[in-house]
């Protein structure tokens, strides 16, 4: 799942990249027919070439266990922590560094898909981490702390220079998107097979209704207050994530 979620990274850094030339030399109306061509011709390549693997099929069970499992909600939360830190940074750096550093939006750009491309190679090796260490949820817990510190230093130099700022922020976007593989792989590995889908599921439904509401609540915060005051609070998410996953037993999301 680690090299399956680099892809998302891979595909953010090249629209980071495509995208700017092609609504400039265009408009964006442009800049959307590009992206609504990309996901045709991802829908046409994996009608071509996606199939279920032979096999049986795994026994399913109904819905309302998964939900009735206590695990499976503290995983979601601390995932949701996390991901308020993800799309304080991913969502707003171009436009903190375009109309808070005067980057153009090209430069501001280039930030972000740097730091998508250090974000593929923290997904796999993050991976690879957790399964040689036969564990999810430690891994997944310390990456939660490496979120929370980097991203305490990007809002100490929110106003440094940009030498100094740029590498900070490249950092803390990149390890912001780290732990993604991780908490689907533990949700999947406390569900057991019969309930891995509605597992998953329901983890995703939990990470899009937080993505619903991070997304305006910092832009809110930050207009309210400063784009400082919003890195630090957004620094809180993931160490409360971090204690919340520590309820979860040394055994759940390890491998079996």
């Amino acid at each position: 799942l680690g090299l399956r979620q680099a892809s998302l990274p891979l595909g953010g850094a090249l629209a980071a990249v495509s995208l700017p030339p092609i609504v400039g030399a265009t408009s964006l109306d442009g800049g959307l027919v590009f992206l609504a061509a990309l996901c045709f011709a991802a829908a046409l390549a994996g009608a071509l070439v996606l199939r279920d693997h032979p096999g049986e099929a795994a026994e399913v069970e109904p819905a309302p266990w998964t939900l009735r499992d206590r695990r499976l909600w503290v995983l979601s939360g601390g995932s949701g922590l996390y991901l308020t830190a993800q799309i304080a940074l991913t969502g707003f750096i171009v436009l903190f560094l375009h109309d808070a550093r005067g980057l153009s939006n090209g430069e501001a750009a280039a930030v972000l898909a740097v730091a998508q491309v250090f974000a593929i190679g923290l997904r796999i090796a993050a991976g690879r981490w957790s399964d040689r260490a036969r564990a999810r949820v430690r891994p997944l817990r310390l990456v939660g702390l490496a979120i929370f510190a980097a991203l305490v230093l990007a809002a100490v130099l929110v106003e440094a220079p940009l030498v100094i700022l740029v590498p900070a922020l490249v950092l803390a976007t990149s390890l912001s998107m780290t732990w993604n593989g991780l908490s689907y792989t533990a949700a999947a590995e406390l569900a057991g097979s019969a309930r891995s889908g509605a597992a998953i599921g329901f983890q995703q439904t939990t990470l899009s209704i937080v993505g619903f509401l991070a997304a305006p609540t910092f832009a809110a915060l930050v207009d309210a207050s400063s784009w400082r005051t919003g890195f630090a609070v957004c620094a809180v998410a993931p160490l409360a994530g971090w204690w919340l996953l520590g309820q979860l037993a040394p055994e759940d999301g390890r491998d079996r």
